[in-house]
């Protein structure tokens, strides 16, 4: 190294300060810092928080760049429990660009694994998913098994949860985080990702898979004795067992949830397994039992003050109450669901009222910083300054020289930050090019799925025919998914099948009739079986499914339905609709059953009505019962639209066929 006279000066300057006698003091005073912020993180965010700053500004005050990326890092954890995920993603890339010129270690590993996890946890997986293949490359170049097995397992889990897009990806990320974990020989790992693994089957509805890896995890936690995890295990099975429609299975899991966490004296898991087994035995009426569990469930999600808990017991036990038939109960408990999810809201908005403050503090402090760093600068380049004129006396000739060189120089430098401006706009050309296609992918993928979920849920043609030998059906969306939807169903010897129109085509209409079968499905376990009283339950359920209030400004969002009930004993075909009428043809005549002139579910009131017809029914006599979609296509020589009449002649060709 050549020492020049402004070597020396710098030189000087850093051995007269007092950093450079305490560097490993302050160091220590840093961690200590550090340490204290994370001891308290689950007790106090905003105390977390406070250290967290302090630590930063220490940091930044010694020009200590690695523990500076430590103290973001600690920042973006406070704020990671605190729940406020813009302010996590900002001070991770603080961390990131605090360390970029270091070489890869752990530190750096973790941080962008984290950074993935905050991006995914803000609905955000296109972004998500290239910070999880960085931290896979680092943990991979430095044989970080632990690393490795946690990037795995988001890499899985992103997969799973992107709109379930490519359970296929989910399971090889899966695997390979068992992998890992069986190298590591950590049981409880292996258990977790067996849990995880587990979710995947039941995606598939391949229920027994799924129950065989749920009792693979459940061994694991019970030979290592985590009650935890059992706990959950069991929570997991009951969940498994309703929705394979098993009650008494799930109520029989659940139970043993519920015995062990209140072994474990977990107030807010016991009033969550209080909740779930009050459900189920709301669900097989026994009113007692769920009356009992119902009162512990409410009265221990009170005494935890978690409004969340609070929530979880109110929502779920209001719909219980409704199925018990108890709506006063169950309005009682949906206002406690309001307020609690009013009083999250409410606290999210103080809590960070509270740390915009901590946050404001923080940065006066290090703007001051800023400043005193500038006045130092300015200070030496004033003597360096003063230096240049002595030695442009003594030496003019060298100094223009060096002006000739320090242009050919700025020269080449605004070249070279030119090719790397053009090189970064390139690399930015081509990371938006990948998010679109990503995006677009997303979206066909998403929707392709949202088909498949459709149709499973759809009556098969085979149970069509059980029901209705002598008939048909054609469903032909328009877009992929739709928002038109045939049903079927029994119930006390009656043989029911409707065509239902809903509001919206595509993914949004497909939505709504999932509400609508569900609602169909649950009025027909109720023992409905008159097509007006179905309708009035599927009016009701659809208004407080979508919180849909008389004359209101929201969700408007309702069904056009035709619904028949058919009596074959006594060959009275009972028939009731909203907006849709149904077509008997008898004879070569065309008989019209009006509907009811209004829709189910948006503006309609809670107390209306619908006219039922109840028709005898002939050899021979054809029923058709449909929504608008075929009056409502265009085509011809003209172009233009079918419309009712046109549709009506149609079905004349198809009076041949018997009833």
């Amino acid at each position: 190294m050549k020492f020049t006279l402004k070597n020396i000066f710098f030189t000087f300057l850093f051995l007269s300060s007092p950093l450079a006698f305490s560097q490993n003091n302050y160091s220590l005073a840093i961690d200590l810092v550090l340490s204290k912020s994370a001891q308290i993180l689950k007790k106090s965010t905003d105390s977390s928080l406070q250290y967290a700053f302090q630590a930063a500004e220490m940091s930044q005050e010694a020009g200590d760049t690695i523990r500076l990326a430590k103290s973001y890092h600690q920042i973006a954890e406070a704020y990671d429990e605190a729940d406020e995920v813009d302010r996590i993603i900002v001070y991770r890339q603080k961390a990131l660009e605090a360390i970029k010129n270091f070489p890869d270690d752990t530190l750096k590993g973790r941080i962008v694994l984290n950074m993935g996890k905050a991006h995914q946890r803000k609905g955000n997986y296109a972004q998500a998913i290239p910070y999880y293949r960085q931290a896979k490359t680092i943990a991979l170049k430095l044989n970080h098994s632990s690393l490795a097995y946690a990037v795995y397992n988001e890499l899985g889990y992103s997969h799973l949860v992107h709109n379930y897009i490519n359970l296929d990806s989910a399971q090889h990320y899966f695997n390979g985080a068992l992998q890992l974990a069986e190298e590591m020989k950590d049981t409880l790992k292996t258990a977790v990702v067996y849990s995880n693994i587990s979710t995947i089957y039941g995606q598939k509805k391949e229920w027994d898979t799924e129950l065989k890896y749920i009792n693979m995890a459940l061994t694991l936690f019970e030979k290592k004795n985590d009650l935890e995890g059992i706990s959950r295990s069991y929570k997991r099975m009951g969940d498994m067992y309703y929705f394979t429609k098993q009650n008494l299975k799930s109520i029989m899991y659940y139970e043993k949830a519920y015995e062990l966490t209140k072994r474990l004296n977990n107030t807010s898991g016991t009033a969550v397994a209080a909740c779930d087994l009050a459900y189920m035995y709301a669900m097989e009426k026994e009113k007692a039992k769920f009356e009992k569990l119902s009162d512990e469930s409410v009265r221990l999600a009170a005494q935890t003050k978690s409004w969340s808990t609070i929530r979880y017991a109110a929502g779920w036990l209001s719909e219980a109450n409704e199925i018990l038939g108890d709506y006063k109960k169950a309005y009682e408990l949906h206002k406690m669901y309001s307020d609690a999810n009013d009083s999250i809201n409410n606290r999210a908005v103080i809590e960070r009222v509270s740390r915009a403050d901590i946050q404001e503090t923080f940065d006066e402090k290090f703007k001051t910083l800023q400043l005193e760093e500038e006045k130092r600068k300015v200070i030496a380049e004033e003597k360096e300054k003063y230096q240049s004129f002595i030695r442009n006396i003594l030496i003019v000739g060298i100094l223009i020289a060096l002006i000739l060189l320090f242009f050919t120089y700025r020269n080449f430098i605004q070249k070279k930050k030119a090719n790397i401006i053009i090189s970064r706009q390139k690399e930015e050309v081509e990371e938006q090019k990948f998010k679109i296609e990503e995006f677009n992918k997303e979206i066909t993928d998403s929707i392709k799925y949202a088909l498949t979920i459709q149709r499973s849920i759809l009556p098969t043609e085979q149970e069509i025919l059980k029901s209705f030998p002598q008939s048909f059906r054609l469903y032909r969306p328009r877009n992929v998914v739709s928002g038109d939807f045939y049903w079927c169903g029994t119930q006390n010897g009656m043989n029911m099948m409707a065509a239902v129109d809903c509001t919206g085509h595509g993914v949004p209409g497909a939505l709504m009739s999932m509400i609508g079968i569900d609602k169909l499905n649950e009025a027909v376990a109720g023992n409905l079986t008159n097509p007006s009283a179905i309708l009035s339950f599927l009016n009701t359920g659809i208004k407080t499914t979508l919180q849909q209030r008389d004359n209101s400004s929201g969700s408007q969002d309702g069904m056009d339905i035709a619904i028949c009930c058919f009596d074959f004993k006594k060959k009275i075909l009972h028939f009731a609709g909203a907006q849709r009428p149904l077509w008997l043809i008898r004879n070569d005549e065309l008989f019209e059953y009006k509907a009811t002139k209004v829709s189910v579910g948006g503006t309609t009131s809670n107390t209306q009505k619908f006219a039922t017809h109840d028709i005898p029914i002939q050899k021979n006599d054809s029923v058709y019962f449909f929504t608008d979609g075929f009056a409502d296509q265009f085509g011809g020589a003209e172009g233009k639209k079918m419309k009712t009449k046109n549709f009506r002649e149609l079905l004349y060709p198809c009076k041949r066929f018997p009833f």
